[in-house]
């Protein structure tokens, strides 16, 4: 239904939840194997790349909705389609 927040988010999670998840496994695991480099910045780069693409894969999977469910609960609330419209479910 148009404006169901909490729909909305389910949707998006049941359709991109695996790959989005999958992705940010791929991306940390391949700067991962940088550990095995000789040279020590190029550890430090792979072993923080593959930290920042953890941090932004939970910022994605937990914040991400809770901020939807929040800022645009209000918003869901007064929605009106416009005159003329259907619903294309």
């Amino acid at each position: 239904a148009h404006g169901d927040v909490d729909a909305a988010i389910a949707h998006a999670i049941a359709h991109a939840g695996r790959a989005i998840l999958t992705t940010g496994a791929v991306l940390a695991s391949g700067f991962l194997v940088f550990l095995s480099a000789d040279m020590a910045n190029v550890q430090r780069f792979g072993l923080l790349v593959a930290l920042h693409v953890v941090i932004a894969l939970f910022a994605e999977v937990i914040f991400a909705p809770a901020f939807l469910r929040t800022f645009y609960q209000r918003r869901a609330a007064t929605f009106r389609p416009l005159a003329g419209s259907t619903s294309s479910a």
